[in-house]
């Protein structure tokens, strides 16, 4: 077999031919990731693995990415692709089968099955060399705040963990799952209360408190605050909502619905 053995789960592999892509179920395996981006040097293409993939009767995931421009959305996907419960093991290639191997220490690294000093180690056994698997660690490490998107499929929508490495204080941005409000503090851009004025006569609604006092603390347009030892403030950018702000927390941004992505949706976090 062409293919390098990881664990049980996964297999990793340089370039396959389509007649090696149409053995594969043959061979036992559940599915193919692709993470070649389409037109790199020496690649089938994805509609070809594709079809290739179809007639082995084996699911296709194709994840175009390099190791430079490697994003924590990336590192999610890939962790989908080759975590599926129930399922055999899945294989998955790039030009060389580095990318792949990558991919495979750096979750190990961050769900806490492997450490960095045992990364490079990890590369000697294969081959490969991975120092840019630390160098990715290091650039991630370093960022100030961590960030981390939860996707919510009942409301459609994103919520953020926002985190201070140093104090480990945290906020949550945009909460919507299994969020516990007595838990901790409540803050919205003071405009809201406009919004609430309109509600309360648009949808005949006289309960409605539109003073505010739904929340905790109201932000003010220039207002500064801290998430433990980092810097943060407020702007007033009115999109979706005449209410809508941007929380800039050092080095992210956090913009709600004032910029929208160009099909649907929201586009709510910004580095």
């Amino acid at each position: 077999m062409f293919a390098t053995r990881i664990n049980d789960r996964l297999s990793i592999a340089a370039q396959p031919s389509v007649a090696d892509i149409e053995r594969l179920g043959e061979a036992g395996f559940s599915a193919l990731v692709n993470l070649r981006p389409e037109g790199e040097e020496g690649a089938l293409g994805t509609r070809v693995e594709k079809d290739a993939a179809a007639e082995a009767g084996l699911p296709y995931i194709f994840l175009p990415l390099t190791l430079a421009g490697l994003t924590d959305a990336d590192v999610d996907a890939f962790r989908a692709a080759v975590t599926v419960p129930g399922k055999g093991p899945v294989l998955a290639h790039c030009r060389t089968g580095h990318r792949a191997l990558a991919l495979y220490a750096i979750i190990e690294v961050l769900d806490g099955r492997m450490t960095r000093d045992q990364v490079l180690a990890l590369g000697d056994r294969h081959g490969m060399d991975l120092t840019a698997v630390i160098a990715f660690l290091d650039r991630r490490a370093a960022r100030r705040p961590q960030v981390k998107g939860f996707f919510d499929p009942r409301t459609w929508s994103v919520q953020y963990v926002v985190s201070d490495p140093e104090t480990s204080k945290c906020a949550i941005i945009d909460p919507v799952l299994d969020y516990d409000e007595k838990s901790g503090q409540t803050a919205i851009g003071d405009h809201v209360v406009e919004v609430q004025a309109l509600w309360k006569d648009i949808y005949n609604w006289p309960e409605l408190r539109t003073d505010g006092s739904y929340w905790d603390h109201l932000f003010k347009p220039g207002e500064h605050f801290k998430l433990g030892s980092i810097d943060a403030r407020v702007m007033f950018s009115p999109g979706h909502t005449l209410a809508s702000i941007t929380y800039v927390i050092g080095d992210a941004a956090f913009v709600h619905d004032t910029i929208f992505m160009p099909d649907s949706g929201a586009s709510r976090a910004a580095r």
